[in-house]
């Protein structure tokens, strides 16, 4: 899966994070054309069902960062070993 956030202008450009249930799970952003970009890649699994991945986007002149979020659902193949 694959998930972009993209922050546009901002003088100085804003810092990009991914978050999972709250916890900082990716802050490798890079400067792109008048804004800020982080995309952050893994292969879902069970734990992402109903996970809640949120993009911040910080500089220091704003005083609570800018935020949007999704809700994951993955449906799972079950195999059972006996």
């Amino acid at each position: 899966m694959t998930l972009v956030c993209v922050s546009r202008g901002g003088n100085p450009l804003a810092t990009v994070t991914w978050y999972k249930n709250g916890l900082r799970i990716d802050s490798s952003y890079t400067t792109v054309a008048n804004g800020s970009k982080n995309t952050y890649e893994f292969v879902a699994g069970e734990e992402d069902n109903n996970a809640v991945y949120s993009c911040r986007a910080k500089n220091e002149l704003i005083a609570a960062p800018l935020q949007a979020e999704i809700t994951t659902i993955v449906q799972c193949k079950w195999s059972f070993t006996a």
